[in-house]
């Protein structure tokens, strides 16, 4: 099961508050385009619609590729998003 959550992110370059999708749970056999997004380093990047500055989220998530046998969970903050 893949769990997605859209959050407000304030822009660190102009202060614009947008959405940004955040996954707390990602099933790469259900959602392919976001194990490509994560591999290829964009699944926690947000880029501002009002500047375009790109900046990294970092998160906690569960990564489950069930084709491979792979389970990862990444903890990685005190602080995390509210997902």
């Amino acid at each position: 099961m893949s769990m997605e959550k859209q959050v407000d992110v304030k822009c660190p370059e102009c202060g614009n508050v947008a959405k940004a999708a955040l996954w707390s749970s990602l099933n790469t056999n259900i959602n392919p385009d976001e194990k490509q997004a994560l591999m290829n380093g964009q699944l926690f990047e947000f880029k501002c619609p009002k500047c375009g500055a790109v900046s990294r989220l970092n998160y906690s998530m569960l990564y489950h590729d069930m084709e491979n046998g792979v389970m990862i969970n990444y903890a990685c903050c005190d602080k995390d998003f509210d997902t």
